[in-house]
């Protein structure tokens, strides 16, 4: 075995690269069926959302969202045998991708509430 297998194999854990693969895919479907939710309660009225639906301004205001879920999934899934007693299953995959998405969408809102909160006087 090679370096770079060796490397590979070190990254992906006890799972191999098509496992991941579909997982993420299940994962996206998760991510994407919260963002839809999301949508559907968007407030029309706001000046910073568009009145339409444009699957462009979905991406852009979101992407860093999307990137940040599958990220954690994927730190979730590679350290889970170290964590816990379960397996990791495209089902969990599906889960984890809406029910993380959601937990980062909140973080986000109390972040920029605190701030918004504790702004320094303009002076």
């Amino acid at each position: 075995m090679n370096l770079i297998e060796k490397i590979i194999t070190n990254l992906l854990g006890a799972h191999t690269f098509d496992f991941y693969i579909v997982y993420f895919l299940f994962v996206v479907i998760g991510v994407f069926l919260s963002l839809s939710v999301a949508v559907l309660f968007r407030n029309k009225n706001s000046v910073n959302t568009p009145y339409k639906f444009s699957s462009k301004f979905l991406w852009k205001d979101n992407k860093h969202r999307v990137i940040a879920s599958v990220l954690t999934v994927f730190l979730s899934v590679r350290f889970a045998p170290e964590l816990y007693k379960g397996e990791a299953t495209y089902f969990t995959g599906f889960l984890l991708g809406g029910c993380l998405d959601q937990a980062i969408y909140w973080l986000g809102q109390i972040q920029r509430r605190g701030r918004e909160r504790f702004k320094p006087d303009d002076r």
